[in-house]
């Protein structure tokens, strides 16, 4: 009676915290993923800092230098302490750049803070892409496994047919090691997809932003499926569009518009630096005199110090200059490249879907048919299940291919191309 009652307990107690996992499990969508992952992905939290970092700079540079307040005692006689001074001086003296040199600052410290903004873009485009083909890897590897789950139910039926033919007579020794063969091979390819899946989905989870300790707490909710275009796409499309909007080209005449402002700061250190004070005095205990002093720096030594500044700047503005058309260069050839590279996967999607796969599932039925009515051996049947099994498998990769050709081309041209279901 004890041990009935304790495995009841056993058994409540299991489903109750089953239960609960089931019920803490959150499915997610693609939207989701993407909405985690921009919040919680080091990369963007970085881009992010390195915003608030520039901004703190602008504050900091922005600012004039702190004023210097002075003390001076003078005709002290020897021996004797700071009250028996004959003069004393109390001064406060405020130093400022000139205006020019002041405005060219806040503009370069502006457009800092406009790169890191775009920056921060630049990576939150980048991980929706990056994550969202990671996802499609998931949903494929999904669809993988459920084809596969399907395939070894069919072996698994075939070996059991074929033992009882066997054993009646009906089919010879090599069917049934032949259909033996075939279902461990069918039991080792879906364990092979399952620990794929389990490798894809972490590092999906990794992209987010989540540790190891949540993976268990979500679950992919969604199908595979096609992406729909909003329109037809073109190079010469890409290319315009990639040119005006890209994330780099902006990065890069941001960069050179910096640089630019750099070399101008540079030949500005040729101008004077001014600065203006006010005293007052106590001169043998009459404290009713003032003073007021002007100072302007005189940059004598700019064959050095200024000259190697100008020089620098200057080799950092050509620097820039060659990385902005570098970028022109290299938007033009990317854009080619994923045009391409679309192409072919539109092309093969179309092969797929239009060819490969009817005929596969033609060549299946017409082989069931077949091996049913004893027109065809067991061979036969099973080469014709197996290229319909690699023509799914390998649709499922080129439906990636398809969706990643367009997330490519997204990347590139700084906006979506398809339709939002």
């Amino acid at each position: 009676m004890y041990k009935k009652v304790l495995l009841l307990y056993i058994i409540i107690a299991f489903s109750l915290t089953h239960a609960q996992s089931i019920k803490e499990e959150k499915l997610l969508s693609l939207k989701d993923v993407i909405e985690i992952a921009l919040n919680n992905n080091p990369d963007i939290i970085r881009a992010k800092q390195n915003i608030i970092a520039e901004e703190g700079r602008f504050l900091r540079d922005i600012s004039l230098a702190p004023p210097v307040l002075s003390f001076n005692y003078d005709e002290i006689p020897i021996k004797t302490g700071l009250r028996n001074f004959k003069e004393r001086t109390i001064e406060i003296n405020q130093s400022f750049d000139f205006p020019t040199k002041i405005i060219l600052s806040s503009n370069k410290l502006n457009k800092n803070i406009t790169l890191a903004k775009e920056q921060l873009s630049m990576t939150e485009l980048s991980i929706t892409s990056t994550v969202t083909k990671a996802y499609m890897k998931v949903l494929a590897q999904k669809a993988k496994i459920k084809l596969y789950g399907e395939n070894l139910v069919i072996a698994k039926n075939f070996y059991e047919k074929a033992e009882i033919k066997k054993n009646a007579g009906e089919a010879t020794h090599l069917e049934l090691l032949t259909s033996k063969v075939q279902l461990a091979q069918a039991k080792n390819q879906l364990e092979i997809a399952h620990s794929y899946f389990n490798s894809v989905n972490a590092e999906l989870f990794y992209l987010a932003g989540l540790n190891n300790n949540d993976y268990q707490k979500y679950k992919i909710k969604d199908s595979l499926s096609c992406y729909n275009l909003k329109n037809e796409i073109t190079l010469e499309f890409i290319e315009n569009t990639a040119l005006d909007r890209s994330p780099k080209k902006k990065i890069a005449e941001l960069n050179f518009t910096i640089s630019d402002l750099s070399n101008s700061l540079a030949w500005s250190g040729l101008l004077p630096t001014f600065s203006v004070g006010y005293n007052r005095k106590f001169i043998d205990g009459n404290p009713n005199f003032y003073g007021v002093s002007l100072g302007i720096s005189l940059p004598v030594w700019f064959m050095w110090g200024n000259r190697g500044e100008i020089m620098e700047s200057y080799a950092g503005l050509s620097i820039a200059k060659a990385d902005l058309q570098d970028t022109y260069n290299r938007i033009l050839l990317d854009t080619k490249t994923a045009f391409t590279e679309f192409l072919n996967a539109d092309r093969q999607l179309k092969l797929y879907k239009e060819e490969i796969i009817p005929q596969s599932e033609e060549i299946y039925r017409s082989a069931q048919i077949s091996y049913d009515s004893g027109e065809s051996t067991y061979l036969e049947y099973l080469q014709a299940r197996q290229i319909l099994v690699s023509a799914k498998s390998e649709f499922l990769e080129v439906l990636v291919n398809y969706n990643t050709s367009i997330l490519n081309l997204e990347e590139l041209a700084g906006q979506s191309l398809t339709k939002s279901e």
